[in-house]
């Protein structure tokens, strides 16, 4: 069962940060979701859960309704996606109410590409990074060229379309089901320069976007850790660790990953800012402990299993 978890034993280092407990078009198939599982011949149980992509171990239902017990009250992206490919499923931008279900049966399930890739620390060879986030967002390099920073997560309701995922021990992650088109994919930590890469998603072809996260000694960082565990004291395996600032986290720009973004997308970009993130998150150990670079600043953590 998924639950908020309520209790998380904290070992605060030396840290600035102050941190409080709380609880279509280029698609090869696309139909409605009372439709899809009756005509596509797939299982419902075949399809996935991700919650802002987390994945929760959870499966869809034929009627819609998916359980998202324990989330706190607010906006999230909700996947469901065909497991392990990731090939067909669907994205949605929902406000999610505490203890309330959320029905996705309007909504309009779809076949895609995917996009993968391995994200490391410092260098191309370097050592490979695990619960890291990686976001993809469609046609990013052309929304930051003639709009400014992407703000994520992004409100129920926005016209942004992103997908996220998180690396697994290996340093891998997988994003899908893709929209054929442009995707800015990019992955950053705190006191870490962001890295990108802009690919193309086509009928037949998957995009591989491999990141490479380099240090920013600009940014002064404390480091959050603990272990998370349920109510009767249990660690809890592998959380999701969500730290929501007060002030949004906006990561180095520099000016070899302009270069790099403008030539793969033939989009003229700006200097940084490009993103302002909101949340910055992590993955715990199968034995529920955590670590998490945070920028100076307040913040609330939260954990979720």
């Amino acid at each position: 069962m998924n639950h908020l978890v309520r209790r998380l034993s904290l070992l605060l280092l030396p840290i600035l940060a102050l941190c409080v407990l709380s609880g279509c078009s280029g698609l090869a198939l696309l139909m409605a979701w009372d439709q899809w599982f009756s005509s596509s011949g797939d299982n419902p149980t075949s399809y996935r859960i991700y919650l802002d992509g987390y994945d929760l171990g959870t499966t869809a239902s034929a009627n819609g309704v998916i359980s998202l017990a324990g989330a706190e009250t607010g906006d999230y992206l909700i996947t469901v996606a065909k497991y392990p490919d990731k090939r067909r499923g669907v994205h949605v931008l929902a406000h999610v109410d505490y203890g309330k279900a959320v029905n996705l049966r309007t909504t309009n399930p779809f076949e895609g590409g995917v996009i993968s890739g391995t994200v490391r620390r410092d260098t191309i060879t370097g050592p490979v990074l695990a619960g890291v986030r990686v976001i993809a967002v469609r046609d990013g390099a052309s929304l930051i060229a003639s709009s400014g920073p992407l703000s994520l997560p992004a409100a129920a309701g926005s016209s942004l379309e992103y997908m996220m995922a998180y690396t697994d021990d290996s340093g891998q992650y997988k994003l899908g089901p893709a929209k054929y088109g442009s995707w800015l994919v990019f992955a950053t930590q705190a006191g870490y320069a962001a890295d990108a890469h802009s690919v193309t998603v086509q009928s037949g072809t998957d995009a591989v976007a491999n990141l490479v996260l380099a240090r920013d000694p600009s940014i002064t960082t404390g480091l959050v850790r603990g272990t998370v565990t349920s109510k009767a004291g249990t660690a809890l395996s592998q959380p999701l660790v969500t730290a929501k600032l007060a002030t949004p986290y906006v990561p180095l720009i520099s000016d070899a990953l302009r270069t790099r973004i403008q030539a793969e997308s033939g989009v003229t970009m700006p200097p940084g800012p490009w993103f302002q993130l909101a949340t910055l998150t992590t993955l715990g150990s199968t034995t529920g402990v955590y670590s998490l670079d945070l920028p100076a600043g307040s913040c609330t953590v939260q954990a979720y299993k």
